[in-house]
């Protein structure tokens, strides 16, 4: 007797965290005072959407102290680690903050043309949002487009974004979507599409930190402080 079975193949590593209480009190704590101190460095034009950042602004005048680039070293170790990659040199490459009040959204989009460099996981950590209020993250599988030459699978997919209800394969073409909380940290490959659907509250701002992780060849990986270090420079 023939048996016959589906197996859905390739899965896609996703590490998430809660960072702890007193950490995230000192980041909500400096990150509102380095807003106040440098409102004009967020812009609404950076992206197509709504949300401010100051993914735009100068070096020297980011929000990047170093128990932030800590925090983000340490939780990356850990996801090369849970993941089974073999640990790599690496360092974070960019890191931003996006502001978003009542009906702001972000859309899909990945991180694969963001740099030259080759960035390989990046992430995103919530700082401030009332829960249980849109807002949520959105990761859409890496399928998205090859998916579409399949047959119809009679699945609608429904969000409150028109645009992401444009495939009738959405069993094959899932969108996870994540309950975003004040500590949540994710992090993902670069190449996933992400964004986040409408915030509905008018409380509190929603803020999160974005940052991108990129491997280096080449450089002496000092697993004592998770610190990448260059034969001359020191990198983070």
């Amino acid at each position: 007797r023939l048996l016959t079975m589906i197996n859905n193949l390739f899965p896609t590593p996703i590490y998430s965290n809660t960072i702890d209480s007193d950490t995230l009190k000192k980041l909500q704590t400096d990150i509102n005072d380095y807003i106040k101190n440098n409102r004009s460095e967020f812009n609404l034009k950076a992206w197509n959407c709504n949300t401010e950042t100051n993914i735009l602004c100068e070096e020297e005048k980011s929000f990047f102290p170093k128990y932030l680039k800590d925090l983000i070293i340490q939780n990356t170790v850990s996801y090369f680690s849970q993941a089974g990659f073999k640990l790599a040199p690496f360092f974070i490459s960019g890191c931003w903050l996006t502001l978003g009040g009542k009906g702001a959204f972000q859309d899909l989009h990945d991180h694969l043309d963001s740099t030259t460099q080759r960035d390989v996981f990046s992430g995103v950590m919530y700082i401030s949002i009332d829960e249980n209020s849109g807002g949520e993250f959105i990761i859409q599988s890496p399928i998205d487009t090859l998916v579409n030459l399949l047959p119809q699978s009679g699945i609608e997919s429904k969000s409150e974004r028109p645009e992401y209800n444009k495939s009738n394969t959405a069993k094959y073409k899932p969108r996870v979507l994540m309950n975003a909380r004040e500590g949540m940290f994710i992090s993902f490959p670069s190449w996933l599409k992400h964004g986040s659907l409408d915030y509905r509250s008018d409380k509190k701002k929603r803020i999160s930190i974005s940052w991108n992780i990129t491997l280096l060849d080449n450089i002496t990986f000092d697993s004592t402080n998770a610190l990448l270090t260059n034969p001359t420079n020191q990198m983070i």
